[in-house]
């Protein structure tokens, strides 16, 4: 339920303005993640980065 929270409150805050990012620690919230923002309509994009990739 809080991811949903998250996602919601971000998107609306910051529709129309450009890009929310909302980060998640694991795989299993990643997924759960994607799951309620499709529920909401909510489009989506995920960046899969392996923990020992530096940052580009």
């Amino acid at each position: 339920m809080k991811c949903v929270r998250g996602i919601l409150t971000a998107f609306c805050k910051c529709k129309g303005v450009g890009p929310v990012v909302y980060l998640c620690p694991d795989k299993q919230l990643v997924e759960q993640a994607i799951e309620q923002a499709a529920i909401h309509n909510i489009p989506v994009v995920t960046i899969n980065q392996e923990p020992s990739q530096a940052a580009e």
